[in-house]
This record gives C-alpha cells, sequence and structure tokens, in this order.
C-alpha cells in the first residue's frame, strides 16, 4: 500500500480543506516487444493549486506541512528502488507549485517491475511480495492488484469518524493505468479497458464511487 506517511499527509490536504475531485493517480507503462520498459506514476492534485488564492495564512501553512510530509515519504521511497536489480533511471519530481509528484524509472522485465513496485510501497505494515504484471512471448497481463484502494480504504475505515462518507468528498477521485506497447496490439481481455490508437489502452477506477464497483484492473493484451 502506499506509505502511511503519504497517505496520511494526502488526507490531510483533501479533508483539511474539503477538496473533492481532486486527487488522480496515474500509473503508465511502457512495454517494449523484449519485456522492458518504463513506469510513470503521477499524483496530480493540481486542481488543488488553483484553490490555494481562497486561503488564509493558517491554512497554506498547513497545506505546506503536508507536502514536506509527502516529499520525505516519496524521498525514502526512491531511496529503496535505487537497490533493486534491473531498475535503472530513476527519476522522481514533485512540482510544489501544481502540486503534481511525478516518479519514473526504467525497468529490464517484469520481475524487476514488481520488484521495484514491492519495494517502493513497502512500509512496516505491509512488505508483501505482489505480483503486479507478468509476461510470456507476446503476451503480457496486468493483475488486479491494486494497493491504492485497498489503501485508501483502510486508512478511511480507520478514522475517527465512522460516519464519513468518502463518496461525498472523493467522489471523483480515481487511479488509471495506461498501458503503452511498442508493438500494435492484437487483443485485450477486459472490455473495461479503452483502445486509443494500435498500441494504447487504459481504464479509469474510482476510488470511492459506486460507477466503478465491480471493475478490475486485471487485463492481458496480446501484441502482433
Amino acid at each position: 500500500m502506499l506509505k502511511r506517511r503519504i497517505l496520511i499527509n494526502l488526507l490531510v490536504i483533501v479533508m483539511a480543506f474539503s477538496f473533492t475531485s481532486c486527487i488522480n493517480i496515474v500509473e503508465k507503462v511502457f512495454f517494449k516487444k523484449n519485456g522492458s520498459g518504463t513506469y510513470t506514476m503521477t499524483l496530480d492534485m493540481s486542481k488543488v493549486a488553483n484553490m490555494l488564492t481562497m486561503f488564509g495564512e493558517d491554512e497554506m501553512t498547513e497545506m505546506e506541512d503536508a507536502m514536506n510530509g509527502m516529499n520525505e515519504g516519496f524521498e525514502q521511497a526512491k531511496a529503496k528502488l535505487e537497490g533493486v536489480t534491473g531498475i535503472s533511471n530513476i527519476n522522481q519530481e514533485m512540482d510544489k507549485k501544481t502540486l503534481t509528484y511525478t516518479m519514473a524509472f526504467d525497468f529490464r522485465d517484469v520481475d524487476a517491475l514488481n520488484d521495484g513496485l514491492n519495494r517502493y510501497f513497502a512500509n512496516e505494515d505491509d512488505n508483501g511480495e505482489y505480483t503486479y504484471f507478468t509476461s510470456k512471448k507476446k503476451q503480457f497481463t496486468r493483475t488486479s492488484m491494486d494497493r491504492f484502494s485497498k489503501a485508501l480504504n483502510e486508512e478511511m475505515a480507520s478514522s475517527e469518524d465512522s460516519h464519513f462518507d468518502p463518496a461525498i468528498l472523493m467522489g471523483d477521485a480515481y487511479f488509471e493505468s495506461i498501458l503503452i506497447f511498442e508493438k500494435d496490439i492484437k487483443s485485450h481481455s477486459n472490455t473495461d479497458y479503452k483502445k486509443d490508437g494500435n498500441r494504447k489502452i487504459s481504464l479509469k477506477k474510482f476510488f470511492f464511487n459506486k460507477i466503478s464497483e465491480g471493475k478490475s484492473l486485471a487485463v492481458t493484451v496480446k501484441t502482433k
């Protein structure tokens, strides 16, 4: 799951300022035909940045503290990636003006990709070894593993306010998986994924909106 410090500070930003529809997490994976590629994750709170002019000094101080806490957590997570075999070209950027965080790295194969993601998201509560992706010849699979939704739901469930309904505050917050391939796509198994051109599919899954009930990130893609 997300590192607890990052998650808590993320929720502080959302709940303290009553932001709705302001959190988008986008996973983008580019697969080369040999199984290597590039993984990019973006945490986008740019809509929050557009609202900052409404706040006073106290609110801005709280926002700054939360952002600093998130940045510290991201730096610790990045350090874990640097020791993973098969992971290279690690790049991390935190833009405090647009409130956008981006992390990207190259992977040698899907085993390295899975190892990197497990190390990146590991924390004191969850050091499990999860499989996010598999590949075999011209077939690539994104599993149903969704630690983002799991982490958010667990944190919300542990909230002191048992009457809090996250759907009211974060109904339009979503996680999006974008899969891009070097070769043309022949077929993909999950019809909830939308095809864009010949080499790209994507699925948007809302965290707390019933529109995404039953949707899964799992998909198997066959390339030509």
